[in-house]
């Protein structure tokens, strides 16, 4: 039976990384077969040390079974069995968790690679939320069927092989001896060396073990940082400003564009045709150019620009969206905009609803149905599942029906969110620039009104939901700097580079669609990292930024131009969130 479990787990284990590296020749064309290949070591590392783990086991059990006595032998074997079988659970269970964090990292390879999501930002709701709603059934599919796979290849060849009295020498020193220590600790020499020498290189290896690696090193050598009480910041929250009695514009139409800074907008406008919309709409646009985002996912970027406050919560951790659900019956732009007798409306080209941000008091939601979906498709329309939270469109498809509900209502308030931007395989299937993709449907979108004799009393706002969430870009100001135009064919372009965060959106918004002045400028802007990425931090007016590891068994400064500021920072945005609650917002 140990001879049998042994090739058995040999086998498994060979089959797992072969697997592995057949993905990432597979990947070849997004990364060098010299990168591939150093990564591959990383699971070479991984899969043989679980192996030697238990080589070990068979050694030290087989060592002390021929030291006992017969009598005692005889007691000791009558737990064998039982040993075995748990050794054999604890074996599958350390083999798929190994198994499935590959599996997951190369199905989304590429968003994996930008973002390198640590495992030690994230919890059991977290990784239920992977494979619950993240993961879409291709992925399940291809995992299972993998796997069923791998265990039938390997039982089979470990019952063939353990019928064989006499194996071949060297046969029977890859069954036997490929877990000595000598072998897993040369392979996890070789990969720690190819982590040091790639990291000096600046050019981090593609492995999610890897990934810990560095996320180790760069926790334990940073220094920490220490807090002390502090009061919770009164400017999060900016319900206490004046307001409008009314507003100049019959229509005003907001669109959300994906993961777009203000450079990045400026890069791609410089690409376009002089004739595009966003080549000369600088012209006629009140441009806001010192905008910071409040929380880089779509969820919380949204709330916060609608519910005029600070969320300081990641988006899509169930904990923290029970800790700001409440926001969706609070007084937020939507509410204002009722009460100012505004039909509103929100949008966007997908079947599922956006928690809390869809549960605000709109007066009329365009999302997709299935049929739509089929209807869309029908019509040339391109439709995708890039993940199993995300049944979406062309946002093309919407475009007749928002233009419908703008000319049906009197005083019409639309807040469109493009789906175009959330995943690469839209980009990839359509070839098209993201600024030149939002451009021409902005472009679209006037056109419709203007032949409708409705662009004159419209004020059309361009603004994005959050900055770049790639990995190497959260040391980066012009990352969390995201542009805010108001458009109107009579506006006289003219810029404002005052501080704002993307929560004073509301407020910006109004004194524009009234003709009135901007709230005062802010001393500093805070903002939420993505989701699994404990990070917050903080733009001054000076300029200076601060990215803050906020964890709890060690939170550090990854940027600051001062200790103490990121302290005082820090304990701020802790208090304010550990007050973050319903009974503490009463108007």
């Amino acid at each position: 039976m140990l001879k049998r479990s042994a090739v058995f787990r040999v086998t498994l284990t060979v089959g797992a990384l072969l697997f592995f590296l057949a993905y990432r020749l597979y990947l070849i064309p997004a990364r060098s077969i010299g990168q591939m290949l150093l990564g591959w070591g990383f699971e070479v590392t991984v899969f043989s040390t679980i192996l030697l783990f238990f080589f070990v086991f068979s050694f030290v059990f087989s060592f002390v079974l021929q030291r006992l006595t017969w009598s005692e032998h005889l007691s000791f074997v009558s737990h064998r069995f039982s040993l075995h079988s748990l050794f054999s659970i604890l074996f599958n269970a350390f083999f798929l968790s190994a198994f499935v964090l590959h599996f997951a990292f190369f199905f989304f390879f590429a968003e994996a690679t930008w973002r390198r999501y640590s495992l030690l930002d994230t919890d059991s709701f977290q990784l239920l939320y992977f494979f619950t709603d993240v993961l879409p059934f291709t992925g399940w599919l291809l995992l299972i069927s993998s796997l069923i796979i791998l265990y039938i290849v390997a039982r089979y060849v470990s019952n063939r092989l353990a019928e064989i009295e006499s194996l071949p020498s060297f046969l029977h020193h890859t069954l036997y001896h490929a877990g000595r220590p000598g072998h897993a600790g040369a392979a996890a020499f070789m990969a720690l060396g190819g982590l040091i020498s790639t990291q000096i290189a600046a050019a981090p290896i593609d492995s999610p073990v890897a990934y810990i690696a560095v996320d180790l090193y760069e926790a334990f050598s940073a220094r920490s940082l220490t807090i002390d009480a502090a009061s919770p910041p009164a400017s999060y929250n900016t319900w206490d400003r004046p307001e409008p009695e009314t507003l100049r514009y019959k229509k005003i139409v907001v669109f959300v564009m994906e993961s777009v800074t203000l450079k990045a907008l400026e890069e791609g406008t410089s690409r376009l045709e002089p004739e595009r919309m966003f080549a000369h709409i600088k012209k006629q646009s009140h441009r806001y150019t010192n905008i910071i985002a409040s929380n880089m996912d779509s969820r919380t970027g949204m709330l916060a620009m609608l519910s005029g406050r600070f969320v300081p919560f990641e988006a899509y951790s169930d904990a923290d969206v029970a800790r700001y659900a409440f926001l969706s019956g609070e007084r937020s732009l939507v509410h204002r905009m009722n009460e100012y007798g505004y039909g509103t409306a929100f949008s966007a080209a997908v079947t599922e609803q956006e928690a809390v941000v869809f549960d605000l008091p709109w007066s009329e939601r365009f999302v997709l149905t299935e049929s739509d979906r089929d209807r869309a498709r029908k019509q040339g329309f391109l439709c995708m599942t890039p993940y199993e939270f995300e049944h979406s469109c062309d946002d093309r498809y919407l475009l007749p029906r928002l233009v419908d509900f703008v000319a049906a209502h009197e005083r019409a308030f639309l807040y469109h969110e493009f789906i175009y931007g959330h995943s690469q395989e839209y980009m990839d299937a359509l070839q098209i620039d993201p600024v030149r993709y939002y451009s021409d449907y902005v472009e679209a979108f006037t056109e419709a009104l203007k032949k409708r004799g409705l662009l004159d009393e419209t004020l059309i706002v361009i603004v994005a939901d959050h900055g770049i969430r790639m990995k190497g870009y959260e040391t980066e100001r012009s990352t969390y700097i995201l542009p805010l135009y108001f458009f109107h064919p009579q506006f006289q372009g003219r810029i404002d580079a005052s501080l704002y965060a993307h929560f004073d959106f509301k407020d910006l918004l109004l004194a524009e669609a009234s003709h009135t002045s901007p709230p005062l400028a802010r001393d500093h802007a805070p903002f939420i990292g993505m989701t699994s990425s404990a990070i917050i931090g903080a733009v001054d007016a000076r300029g200076g930024l601060t990215v803050i590891k906020d964890r709890r068994w060690r939170p550090y400064a990854l940027m600051t131009p001062d200790q103490a500021e990121a302290e005082r920072l820090l304990a701020g945005i802790r208090s304010y969130r550990d007050r973050f609650t319903e009974s503490d917002f009463s108007y």
